[in-house]
C-alpha cells in the first residue's frame, strides 16, 4: 500500500505533498512579510514619540493610501465609507 505522501523512496512525490508544501512556503514568506512590517512601524512610531503638530510628512509616514468609497443613501440617510 503506498502512503499518502508518495513514494520518496521510489523518487515520487504525490500532488498533496506537493500542494501542502507550497501552502506551508506561502505562510512562512507572509509571516516574514508581517514581521517586516511590524519591525518598520515600530521604528516608526519610535521616530515620531513626541509629535508637537501632525503635519503632512507625519501623515505620508503612516498612511500609505486612503480609499473614498461612493457615497449611498441608507435608510434616507447619506453614508460613505472610508
Amino acid at each position: 500500500m503506498e502512503r499518502q505522501w508518495g513514494g520518496l523512496d521510489k523518487g515520487t512525490v504525490s500532488p498533496v505533498f506537493l500542494k501542502l508544501t507550497s501552502y506551508l512556503k506561502k505562510a512562512i514568506d507572509l509571516r516574514k512579510e508581517r514581521t517586516l512590517n511590524t519591525s518598520g512601524i515600530l521604528s516608526l512610531v519610535k521616530k515620531y514619540t513626541e509629535i508637537a503638530e501632525l503635519d503632512a510628512e507625519i501623515i505620508r509616514a503612516f498612511v500609505e493610501k486612503i480609499i473614498v468609497f461612493k457615497a449611498e443613501k441608507v435608510n434616507g440617510r447619506r453614508e460613505q465609507r472610508i
